[in-house]
């Protein structure tokens, strides 16, 4: 027979298991994420760190360490959450281009697609996060991208950049959305940098571009990232930390947690009602 104290004791034993393991919350729609910390540092391509990929990432133009998993460390708190930590991924100008699929062909169904990474410029750089297709080609697909200070919306090689919103040696947070599908090809490309926590609604769009009809991406495989106007030999690189591939701005943008503190708290409040439940049930 149940009695509210068995009942109490039901509950608070749930509760307590739910903070012991540490329970994070699981964000619908997130497809594939690398924080690199699982990979050794050096040469990324080849590597195969994170979950949710199909396949390594890999670098068209192969050049020794033109894109290394780097030991430099950024990272970026949003809503009580920090970003990064450990290992980044460090971008230089041979790095062009560096790509890693999540399908093992390109989804043509019209699904919108959104990315989300930090970054941390040490100098002028370009980086044009591209919706990859079966076809690339740099002149004509869905972009996102980061240039010198500014970020910008492409599709078939028409651009619309926003007024400078970024500085060099700050860690920023950017999200990009490939969307507006037409049939045959995602003809939006938007980007927003540093968002608030409010949502995709309470945000304003930093840069968005609607191409013509047969520009753009015309599926999504993955992420093909192609970078400019690097200098390495004036120290300029950009450091970039979870990448995340989802289907909405929810799966890719993460959710505030409690602090560590709290579940502390949370959990020895429920220890106290389950030893009070218990001790009640035993007399």
């Amino acid at each position: 027979m149940n009695t509210p104290h068995k009942n109490i004791i039901r509950g608070a034993s749930a509760l307590l298991a739910f903070f012991t393991v540490g329970a994070l919350p699981i964000q619908a729609g997130l497809l594939a994420i690398d924080t690199f910390d699982g990979s050794a540092l050096g040469d990324i391509n080849g590597k195969s760190g994170g979950t949710g990929w199909n396949g390594a990432w890999s670098v068209a133009t192969v050049t020794a360490n033109a894109a290394v998993v780097s030991a430099n460390e950024i990272t970026y708190t949003f809503g009580g959450v920090t970003l990064g930590g450990g290992n980044s991924l460090k971008l230089l100008n041979g790095s062009n281009p560096l790509q890693r699929d999540v399908f093992a062909s390109a989804d043509t169904s019209g699904q919108d697609y959104y990315v989300s990474f930090i970054f941390n410029n040490t100098g002028t750089t370009f980086a044009g996060w591209q919706a990859k297709d079966a076809n690339v080609d740099i002149t004509n697909d869905t972009i996102g991208y980061t240039n010198n200070g500014t970020v910008g919306a492409r599709v078939g090689n028409t651009s619309s950049a926003s007024a400078a919103v970024f500085t060099d040696n700050t860690t920023h947070f950017v999200v990009i959305a490939y969307t507006g599908w037409n049939g045959s090809n995602y003809l939006t490309s938007k980007i927003w940098i540093d968002p608030t926590t409010g949502g995709e609604g309470s945000n304003t769009v930093s840069a968005s571009y609607t191409g013509t009809a047969g520009k753009g991406s015309s599926g999504f495989l993955g992420l093909y990232v192609r970078t400019a106007n690097f200098d390495p030999t004036n120290s300029e690189f950009m450091y970039v930390d979870d990448i995340r591939v989802g289907t909405g701005w929810t799966s890719v943008v993460p959710t505030a947690i409690p602090e560590p503190s709290t579940y502390a708290l949370l959990a020895g409040l429920a220890t106290i009602v389950l030893t009070v439940a218990r001790r009640r049930v035993s007399r």
